[in-house]
């Protein structure tokens, strides 16, 4: 949040800082747009699942009620150039009440390009997964799949992801996934994927990944050496129309009830797998550990533990990853080299938004945006539930900056991947530092005048004093807001 007032008759610019976000200590985002269904309602739990694809996001609902008691549905969200707007509300066509009383529609999404992806998996009691195409503004089911030999509670559809023509289906009862892949219109079973070791009850299929002809299984609680529920995750080539083992993962520092595989994702030759009940920091604070591919050869690349730990935090429950940025639950790092640099964390500015902004809240992310669903959120009811996209994109923009008026300005991202003084502000304001405009911390009563090489720490307040006959002129990054506000009588 910034204040800026430019003085007569000697033309002093002040600006007040209030950063709520640092460059390149983990400050604190808010998000650009928060998404609700149009027909929401107590309980629906929107954002329970959650999946974005460029412009397009798709949102689950699995307690909606509107066709029976939590039969589910899932909302279709594009972006314009208004915002965020819903497209499309999305419901299992063949479920009725009477017949398939809470199906959990919902519960799972995807989406890649102009298809979506939706898990009903209490669906006829095994699970069904439906698929949707989009022509023009409307989406229509294309395929209803199942399993060619799931039975009752199996739980087909806990997870899904897609990639092209191809979709990876997980399941919770099974110790199994499936890939099915799409030829023209029609969807048929490619494979279905096990584990070498496979054991029961070690939730094989709870969660899954897939990126190109690659696919990750995540399977938390196999035992190994290391303990029980240890946790491993296993990873699939595609060769031709069939599909092999190519690895399995493990952590280097394996332990005892770490869930290791509670969560993965993967983009190109990079997997990340959380651990959400390691104990390195507290207890169950969790840890994400992140994979690389050298030709077909995985290799554990680093670790990442919460930036700011807790007992019990979790850190790891849920993650997205794209070529350059990973989410874990409210934290966003960025790739550089071998190396995961924290960048921020992500925070809903408003009151009613209780159960996001935690590691166990579920994201996704689509090259420069972050969405993260918050499904206690009491926005229309309790449990609700909401959704928050954050911008990660810092082109700047230049903004003029009148003399005698107050401006709010909400920065949504970072300008700069350095935060010194020199590096924010030097480029935009004329003149040489410390003479023509200068900048102090407010440290209380006093202010501390700072130097060129002293970094901007979050949740710090500053005063730029520019002396000069022009207005000032700053960078700030596109999608920011500027709000006038009435001046003062102690600034004339």
């Amino acid at each position: 949040i910034s204040y800026w007032v430019s003085l007569n008759p000697i033309r002093i610019t002040v600006l007040l800082l209030l950063f709520n976000a640092s460059i390149v200590q983990a400050g604190f985002l808010v998000e650009d747009h928060s998404l609700t269904a149009s027909d929401a309602t107590e309980h629906d739990k929107f954002g329970s699942s959650i999946a974005i694809s460029g412009d397009t996001a798709v949102i689950g609902a699995p307690d909606n009620d509107d066709s029976g008691t939590d039969m589910g549905s899932a909302y279709v969200f594009i972006r314009s150039e208004s915002g965020w707007i819903e497209q499309a509300k999305l419901v299992a066509p063949d479920a009725t009440e009477e017949t398939n009383d809470g199906v959990k529609f919902g519960a799972s999404v995807a989406i890649s390009g102009d298809t979506a992806v939706v898990g009903a998996y209490h669906s006829n009691q095994s699970g069904a997964v439906y698929v949707f195409v989009r022509s023009g503004t409307d989406w229509i089911e294309q395929a209803k799949l199942v399993g060619s030999d799931t039975a009752a509670w199996d739980a087909f559809g806990y997870s899904v992801a897609i990639s092209g023509d191809t979709i990876a289906v997980g399941t919770l009862g099974s110790v199994a996934a499936y890939v099915f892949t799409r030829n023209e219109s029609n969807w048929t079973e490619q494979a279905k994927l096990t584990a070498s070791d496979a054991a029961t009850d070690n939730l094989f299929g709870a969660n899954l990944a897939i990126s190109e002809d690659t696919i990750v299984v995540g399977a938390a609680l196999t035992s190994s050496e290391a303990g029980d529920r240890s946790g491993s995750a296993y990873v699939y080539k595609q060769h031709g129309s069939e599909w092999s083992q190519q690895a399995k993962l493990t952590a280097s520092d394996a332990a005892a009830y770490d869930h290791f595989g509670d969560s993965v994702d993967i983009s190109g030759n990079i997997i990340v797998v959380g651990a959400s009940w390691d104990d390195e920091l507290f207890e169950d604070s969790g840890s994400v550990y992140v994979f690389s591919r050298e030709e077909d050869v995985w290799e554990e690349q680093s670790k990442l533990l919460d930036p700011d730990p807790a007992r019990e935090a979790s850190f790891g429950e849920s993650l997205a990853l794209t070529e350059d940025a990973l989410v874990v639950g409210n934290d966003v790092y960025q790739h550089n080299g071998d190396t995961w640099r924290h960048r921020a964390s992500v925070r809903p500015s408003d009151s009613k938004s209780w159960g996001m902004g935690s590691s166990k809240s579920p994201v996704d992310l689509s090259t420069s945006t972050v969405i993260v669903g918050a499904t206690n959120s009491q926005g229309a009811g309790i449990r609700s539930g909401s959704a928050y996209i954050f911008d990660l994109d810092c082109n700047a923009e230049k903004h003029n900056l009148p003399p005698n008026q107050w401006h709010q300005i909400s920065l949504p991202c970072n300008p700069d991947p350095n935060n010194t003084l020199a590096a924010v502000f030097g480029d935009d304001i004329p003149g040489t530092y410390g003479t023509d405009w200068m900048l102090y911390k407010d440290a209380g009563v006093s202010k501390e005048l700072l130097d060129e090489g002293d970094s901007l720490l979050p949740a710090a307040a500053y005063w730029i004093i520019q002396r000069s006959s022009e207005d000032m002129i700053l960078g700030i990054p596109d999608g920011s807001t500027k709000t006038p506000v009435t001046i003062s009588d102690s600034c004339h």
